[in-house]
């Protein structure tokens, strides 16, 4: 599995005012347990699912037992940046159309959901006002992906820029979707959750893999990752620099 740059944490539950391009939520796990840094959740019976040996959580359904973690968060500036490794999403709506992968509470009350269409299989960022309805303005974003985008590991990445006013959704470090928003400006994260709507009822019904979590403080815009073809031009040009030397 490919590796993303955890990093230093500063705890949500601290409460201290965080600088820009500060981490207040991370989570991560490798074959030998959960990484030590890892933000304590805010309700321990809704952990993540990690099984030893593994170097991935698990969040959804699982043997009729549900894994949404959830945690508060303090210390959030209004541009944040979330982004997660995810594969092999598996997923049984229940109660709707609609189950939700993350949401994002915010602290003018309203909720930025990744959400999976069960008949379309695709994924979309809404934004629910502060009772659970659709913002008439709202930016509802087609992510262009779909459930088969992640068969293999993907890194995830919502940047949200509150001085452009804009918010970006790329995959592995390429852009799939932007758009102009001005319903969750001057809000920062208050809270998260996992597998389902935040403190709501529209829940993931399946299970997914989920590993790298961070929520950073700043609009830290990714970059792609080398391409094994990328990797080996840069190699064949040193070659070439230094036999020019010589």
């Amino acid at each position: 599995m490919k590796k993303t740059l955890i990093l230093a944490l500063a705890s949500a539950s601290a409460g201290i005012a965080c600088a820009q391009d500060t981490v207040i939520f991370a989570g991560a796990w490798t074959s030998n347990g959960p990484a030590a840094d890892n933000t304590p959740l805010s309700d321990q019976s809704q952990p993540f699912l990690y099984e030893e040996g593994n170097d991935y959580a698990v969040i959804g359904k699982v043997s009729n037992t549900t894994y949404n973690p959830w945690a508060d968060i303090t210390g959030g500036s209004d541009s944040f940046t979330f982004s997660f490794d995810l594969k092999n999403v598996d997923v049984t709506v229940q109660n709707s159309q609609w189950c939700d992968i993350f949401s994002l509470k915010l602290s003018n009350g309203s909720k930025l959901q990744l959400q999976i269409n069960q008949v379309t299989q695709k994924l979309s960022l809404y934004n629910d006002d502060a009772d659970g309805n659709q913002q008439t303005n709202a930016q509802i974003v087609d992510t262009t992906l779909t459930l088969d985008s992640f068969s293999d590991w993907k890194t995830f990445s919502l940047v949200a820029d509150a001085d452009a006013g804009k918010l970006s959704i790329y995959l592995d470090g390429v852009l799939v979707s932007s758009t102009a928003d001005s319903t969750w400006t001057g809000s920062s994260v208050s809270g998260l959750q996992f597998g389902s709507e935040y403190a709501g009822t529209r829940k993931l019904g399946g299970s997914m893999e989920i590993n790298n979590i961070t929520l950073t403080n700043g609009a830290v815009y990714p970059t792609p990752e080398p391409t094994t073809a990328t990797l080996s031009l840069l190699a064949l040009a040193g070659l070439c620099a230094r036999r020019r030397r010589k």
